[in-house]
């Protein structure tokens, strides 16, 4: 478990040590505050190598506009993704395996 005082999960948590001990290199954000929580901890995320997917339709802002301009700038840095193209990723192959 962790547990977090900052907007961003990074910051003053083990967060980073624990990915990387289990060989995790891709995040997918879906929260709240498009704008604050998510948009900054993809940031950090991005700045230390994670490959970043913002699941766009699972993230929300106090308003519309402020949401979308979060996930305009976040397109810069990030892939932007919908549930619906998550759960298609998912649903793929590996090696020729039905996941």
């Amino acid at each position: 478990m962790l547990t977090h005082q900052c907007i961003g999960a990074f910051a003053r948590t083990d967060l980073d040590t624990i990915l990387r001990s289990k060989g995790i290199t891709t995040l997918l954000f879906a929260g709240v505050a498009t704008n604050a929580s998510v948009e900054g901890t993809a940031r950090v995320a991005g700045d230390l190598g994670y490959r970043v997917v913002i699941v766009e339709d699972a993230c929300s802002a106090a308003t519309l506009a402020a949401h979308q301009a979060s996930i305009d700038s976040l397109a810069l840095l990030a892939e932007i993704s919908t549930v619906d193209e998550v759960r298609a990723a998912l649903a793929t192959t590996i090696n020729g395996t039905p996941v």
